[in-house]
Parts: C-alpha cells; sequence; structure tokens
C-alpha cells in the first residue's frame, strides 16, 4: 500500500492544483508583458504568446500545446514573451509571483528559454527538451518539455499498474483506497462545475453591461441627423464601424477580459459620435471615470469613490462639478452578485470592462477596486512583485524556485545561470544542466 498510498497523494496533489488554476481563475491587471501574461494565465490560459515577442507562437502552435498540456492534467504555465520583458530568468520568478499558482512555469523572452517547477524536476527537462529540439524551433521544444513534464513517476505507474503483495490483497483495504479516490476525485469534479457555473454567471453579467451600452450607442447612431454636412456622415460612418466591431467582440465572448475589446470599440464610437454632432472635432480625452457612457472627460479633479482613498479622475461636463464641490455624482451600475454596484466595485469580472476605457491609467485609477487581483508592481527592473492578493489560491515558491535552480537555453547563443538575474552568455546555442 505504500507505493500505492504515494501515488495516490501524488495524483491528488495535481488533481488539486489542476482545479484551483480552473476554480479561481481571474483577470489581474495587465500594464506590462510580464502583467499581461500573468492576466491571461490567471483567467484560465495555459499558453499565452506576445504578438509582439520575438520568437511568437501562432495560434495553431499555441492550441497545439494548450490541448496537450490539457490532455496532461498538469498545472503547466507557459509565456513567449519579447526581450523587453526582461531578462527570462528574472521574468521566469516575476511571472510565478503573479500568477501565485503552484505549478510549473516555462517562459521564453526574446531568444532565451526557461523554466522551473514548484515541484522540482522541470529545470532538468527544459534543458532536456532544449538540447533535443533546439534546431526545430520554439514549438517542439515546449511540446518536448511539456512531455517530459507530465510523463508519470514511478509512484504514479506503480498505481496504475500495481504489483501484487501480501498486504495488497486485502480486499477490504482495496475497496477502502479506491473509495477514498473516487470521492476525493468526485469532491473535485464538484467543485470545478462550481467553478464554471461562477464564471459563466460573471460573464452574462459582464456581456448584460454590454448590451445595454451597445443598444444605447445604436440608439444614438440611428438618431444621428448627417445632413448637415460631409465631415457629419464620415464621423457617423466611424461610429457605425465602432459599434460592428463592438457588437462583433460580443458575440465571439468567451471569458470576461475580452469585455476590453468592445468597451475600446465602444468609447471610439461614442468619439466619432461626438465628431459628428460638432463642426470642430474635439480632442480625444480619456471617458469619464464615473460613467463611461457619458463620453469623453471635459476635465480631471481629485475624488474619493465610497469608501476608496482618493485619486484623480476624468469626468464629463455634467459629473465634474459634483466631482469638484464632494457631491456624489451617479456611477455606472452593472448587475453583481451583491446587486447593483458601481462598475469599479462589481469584482475582477469588469477588470477587462474597465482596462478597455482606460488602459494607459488603470492603474492609477481603480487601485484599492475589486477590480484588481494583483497589487501594482513597480516599474523598476530592481522591484520586488508584491504576491497575488487572492491569498485563497496563492501559494510561496518551492521546489526549483525555492532553490533557485533554472534549465533551458538560447537559441542564438548563451547559458543560463543557476540563479534567477544573473545570466551569463558565452556562446551559442548552450544550455544549462
Amino acid at each position: 500500500m505504500t507505493l500505492r498510498a504515494a501515488g495516490l497523494r501524488r495524483l491528488l496533489a495535481a488533481l488539486l492544483t489542476g482545479w484551483a488554476l480552473i476554480a479561481f481563475a481571474s483577470p489581474a491587471q495587465a500594464n506590462t508583458d510580464v502583467d499581461r501574461a500573468a492576466a491571461e494565465l490567471l483567467a484560465g490560459a495555459s499558453v499565452t504568446s506576445s504578438p509582439k515577442a520575438e520568437f511568437a507562437l501562432s495560434a495553431t502552435e499555441v492550441r497545439q500545446l494548450t490541448d496537450k498540456i490539457a490532455a496532461s492534467k498538469t498545472p503547466i504555465f507557459v509565456a513567449v514573451l519579447p526581450a523587453r520583458a526582461g531578462s527570462a530568468d528574472d521574468v521566469l520568478v516575476e511571472l510565478r509571483a503573479a500568477v501565485g499558482l503552484s505549478g510549473t512555469y516555462a517562459v521564453l523572452v526574446g531568444d532565451e528559454f526557461r523554466a522551473a517547477s514548484d515541484a522540482g524536476g522541470a529545470a532538468d527537462a527544459a534543458t532536456q527538451a532544449f538540447r533535443a529540439h533546439q534546431s526545430e524551433g520554439i514549438a517542439a521544444v515546449l511540446s518536448g518539455f511539456i512531455d517530459l513534464v507530465a510523463a508519470p513517476t514511478p509512484a504514479v505507474q506503480a498505481v496504475e499498474s500495481p504489483t501484487p503483495t501480501d498486504d495488497e490483497g486485502n480486499l477490504l483495504s482495496r475497496l477502502l483506497f479506491w473509495l477514498l479516490g473516487l470521492g476525493v476525485i468526485g469532491g473535485i469534479v464538484a467543485l470545478v462545475i462550481a467553478g464554471r457555473r461562477r464564471r459563466g454567471s460573471d460573464l452574462a453579467s459582464v456581456r448584460a453591461a454590454l448590451d445595454e451600452e451597445l443598444t444605447e450607442l445604436g440608439n444614438q447612431i440611428a438618431a444621428l441627423d448627417t445632413s448637415s454636412s460631409e465631415t457629419a456622415r464620415e464621423a457617423a460612418d466611424r461610429a457605425l464601424n465602432a459599434y460592428e466591431r463592438a457588437r462583433s467582440a460580443v458575440d465571439q465572448m468567451n471569458s470576461t477580459a475580452a469585455a476590453a475589446q468592445v468597451t475600446t470599440a465602444l468609447d471610439e464610437g461614442r468619439y466619432a459620435l461626438a465628431c459628428a454632432s460638432s463642426s470642430r472635432a474635439p480632442a480625444r480625452k480619456p471617458p469619464c471615470f464615473i460613467d463611461p457612457r457619458h463620453g469623453g472627460s471635459a476635465g480631471t479633479a481629485s475624488w474619493s469613490p465610497p469608501g476608496l482613498a482618493a485619486r484623480t479622475i476624468p469626468a464629463c461636463a455634467t459629473c465634474l462639478p459634483d466631482v469638484k464641490s464632494g457631491a456624489a455624482p451617479r456611477p455606472r451600475e452593472v448587475r453583481a452578485k451583491g446587486g447593483p454596484q458601481a462598475y469599479w466595485q462589481a469584482g475582477p469580472a469588469f477588470h477587462g470592462y474597465a482596462q478597455g476605457y482606460f488602459p494607459s491609467t488603470f492603474d492609477a485609477l481603480f487601485v484599492g477596486t475589486t477590480l484588481i487581483a494583483v497589487p501594482p508592481v513597480a516599474s523598476t527592473a530592481t522591484a520586488t512583485r508584491p504576491s497575488s492578493a487572492r491569498s485563497t489560491t496563492a501559494s510561496k515558491p518551492t521546489g526549483d524556485f525555492a532553490s533557485g535552480k533554472v534549465g533551458g537555453g538560447n537559441f542564438s547563443g548563451g547559458e543560463p545561470s543557476r540563479s534567477p538575474g544573473k545570466a551569463r552568455r558565452t556562446g551559442r546555442g548552450k544550455s544549462v544542466e
């Protein structure tokens, strides 16, 4: 029973980690390449590839690697990022801290491939996969790496194909063993189903808010008088194109993070409407923080949203006087679990919604709100990334991460050091033991 019990413990640990990744994933702040990757991984992706990466994966390669990870039932997180993100050794540690989930992490930053795992062993697997497949390209290296990481250990094989012993001949012991395993797995399945239902509810709430705004924008476009000038007609056409992009994005939404594409298009449509209604094109400004449906802001002022610290916000001509006088303007309310809420306090599900409206000022505007699942990170290269605020899924680094051991290699030459942050370049196509 010793081998079988050990195998079961490892199997259950892997299942529990995978369940935590599925059930509790939520959007994270996305202002740097690392943060964007962390946000996608927290939202449920296993593989993320920046289109700006020097060795970016194709959509087909991302899908194939994602399917392979799903089939492995092993928590593996892969990010392909541009060289501007920093050294691969540092990015690997930063990504693990930002996601906050135990598992195996692999990054390709520029031409540098690195990997490590909380369970240990991934560093050696990365070096082995790099040596075996580097001539075939990054997709082949990652595929080989996933195969090595997901390969069953002898203990797990013993669970699958046990060798009969005197102790294992006890029928009652066998029965209790399998009943325990089935009970735990059944509980995990129930929790996964509950997590999926929760994410489905979140997606429905965000979609309902977007549908409201699409209907409002469509009515405004339909009521627009474009007979005054050719300029007005051109602006109306731009508004209609933005509306159609937003509608298409809503129809294709499969995660709350995708709401950013919709709100970006809605903001463009409202600006085009403002141009069509004015003889002179107004300056493009951020939308009103109080209610983005009000369109472009007329100015900024310091304001303390209920329960939050003061911050400088953009506000429209209607809301700005109230903000400056200390009054409480009516915010954009959306449907949330606790009933109607101001969108900035409606939970992480509305992160993408707000990100699309305020892409460059998101941190400053929404710090302290429930939209941010990961605290803001200093932009300096030496800053230490805070751990995830979601303590229910966050864990302290162990295994390769705790020992500082990394593996992999550089596609255009170089050798990673044993300790993150001290990579050295000494040759071509080198890998670490």
